[in-house]
C-alpha cells in the first residue's frame, strides 16, 4: 500500500511539472524573416524587442520598484502582448520588426520597431502604432 502511494505521488508530481513547463515556456509562432539574417541574429532581434515590450520587474531595489513589481508581474500574464509577425533585415546594422497586436480602441493593429545592431547585440528603438501594415498613418507610442 505504501509503495502504491509513492508511485501515485510521483505521478502527480510529474504531471504538475509538465503542466508548469507548458505554462511557463511560450510556444513560438512562425516569424517571416526577410533579408540575410542568421538564426542567431533573428534570436537576438526577438530578445531586443521582448525587452522593449516587457519591462523589467525589478530594475533596481528602490521602494518604487518594489511597489510596482506586483502590478508588472500581473500585467505580464494578463495583458495581451503584440506577437512578432515579420522581421525585415534591411542591412547588416538595421532591421524592421512588425508585430500584430490586439485591437486598439483607436484602430491600431500593428506595432513597428526599428532595431539597430550595436557591437555585440541588437537594440530596439521607439515603438510605432500602425492601423494597416504599410500605411502612413502612424503614431509614436
Amino acid at each position: 500500500m505504501r509503495r502504491k502511494t509513492v508511485i501515485i505521488g510521483l505521478g502527480v508530481l510529474v504531471l504538475l511539472g509538465a503542466a508548469m513547463l507548458v505554462m511557463i515556456v511560450p510556444s513560438e509562432e512562425p516569424i517571416e524573416v526577410l533579408g540575410a539574417l542568421s538564426k542567431r541574429e533573428v534570436r537576438d532581434i526577438r530578445i531586443a524587442v521582448q525587452r522593449k515590450i516587457q519591462p523589467k520587474i525589478l530594475p533596481d531595489l528602490s521602494m518604487q520598484s518594489l511597489r510596482e513589481a506586483p502590478g508588472i508581474i500581473l500585467g505580464r500574464y494578463t495583458k495581451p502582448l503584440p506577437k512578432i509577425w515579420r522581421i525585415e533585415g534591411r542591412n547588416r546594422e538595421f532591421a524592421a520588426v512588425i508585430a500584430r497586436g490586439p485591437a486598439n480602441p483607436n484602430g491600431y493593429r500593428y506595432v513597428f520597431w526599428c532595431v539597430f545592431k550595436e557591437t555585440n547585440t541588437w537594440w530596439a528603438g521607439d515603438e510605432y502604432l500602425l492601423k494597416e501594415y504599410g500605411s502612413r498613418s502612424d503614431t509614436n507610442r
